[in-house]
């Protein structure tokens, strides 16, 4: 089996694109069949949509895209406005992120659903042997969250994708930042710019063919996407047909959290009162769907922001298992990844 990479923007927006090529997939969990009760790590990222493919992530991506549907991004941006603070540090924008997401979600406990979340998400991309306190928390989880097994697993993912990511968004974000620029001026540049995803994997299921290159099952395709993208786009959420359908949420996010960092005036500490009022949190884009009562039963972020130098892009992928001078070995060993 061999391993590829390509940092063509064709052909990473292909390979994306390719049924034949799927996420890493995740070590079969005893017990654990689509929707069958759990509550450990190994069952959650067997039961979300982040880590299937075909009919059962179709399935799984309906179920978040229908509890995305229910949030505004406006509202979701006035909570974690109003739940940040000034100069939080990465874990206190971690708890923030997904505390806000909780409470427009109608979770009660935010800020415990958004502690127990972060141990998840320390999990989630897998891990080298047993992860007691991971399963801990989920178990703990599902019963706020909700649903029946396949629902609340996925209730789960959402606010685990929204953890890291955010906070990796808020990091790279805040170090860039230049005068007289808006927060949604500073996200849309450093998504283009510095983006937190910088690499995404996928193994082939079937035999097929990118940039000319002949892929056989087993295979696994190493896609440079902050490399491949052109200046006036971003990969940072994926491509169709997995791009994050929760885009304009972790937007939200990112832009209410910012907005009470010291990032408006430089020397003055927190900018200025925003114009728009941070109101109370989160009434819903629709009716929420119906939560039982609590007691009821696509890793780190990627790279450091800078582009290196590189080859010319010749088009084809370059196989980088047998020593390619440009290979990185530790290149997506986690993600921080948007694509369901």
């Amino acid at each position: 089996m061999g391993t590829y990479e390509s940092d063509r923007y064709e052909d990473v927006v292909a390979a994306l694109a390719d049924p034949a090529l799927v996420p890493e997939p995740v070590p079969p969990v005893a017990g654990a069949v689509d929707g069958a009760a759990g509550g450990t790590m190994a069952w959650l990222r067997a039961t979300v949509a982040r880590f299937c493919a075909g009919e059962p992530h179709a399935r799984r991506r309906a179920l978040v895209e229908g509890e995305l549907a229910r949030l505004a991004p406006e509202a979701v941006r006035r909570a974690a406005r109003a739940r940040g603070g000034c100069g939080a540090d990465d874990e206190d924008v971690r708890v923030t992120a997904v505390a806000a997401l909780a409470a427009c979600l109608g979770y009660a406990d935010p800020e415990g659903v958004a502690r127990a979340v972060t141990v998840v998400a320390g999990g989630y991309f897998g891990g080298d042997g047993p992860d007691p306190a991971g399963d801990e928390a989920v178990r703990w989880l599902l019963p706020r969250v909700g649903g029946d097994a396949e629902l609340a697993a996925n209730r789960i993912g959402i606010l685990v994708q929204a953890c890291d990511a955010t906070a990796a968004l808020v990091a790279h974000a805040a170090r860039g930042r230049r005068a007289g620029e808006t927060v949604e001026e500073l996200l849309a540049r450093t998504l283009r710019e510095d983006p937190p995803l910088r690499v995404m994997r996928r193994r082939a299921v079937a035999a097929t063919r990118v940039g000319g290159t002949e892929i056989v099952p087993g295979d696994t395709v190493v896609l440079r996407t902050a490399e491949a993208a052109p200046p006036s786009v971003t990969l940072a959420f994926g491509a169709a047909p997995r791009r994050c359908p929760g885009e304009p949420h972790a937007l939200a996010l990112a832009t209410g959290i910012l907005e009470t960092r010291p990032l408006g005036r430089p020397g003055t500490g927190c900018p200025a009162p925003n114009p728009r009022p941070a109101t109370a949190p989160c009434p819903p884009a629709q009716s929420p769907a119906p939560l039982k009562p609590p007691g009821e039963p696509e890793g780190a972020p990627q790279g450091r922001g800078e582009l290196r130098e590189r080859p010319p892009r010749t088009g084809g992928l370059r196989r980088t298992d047998r020593g390619s001078p440009w290979s990185d070995p530790s290149a997506g060993s986690g993600e921080v990844e948007g694509t369901w």
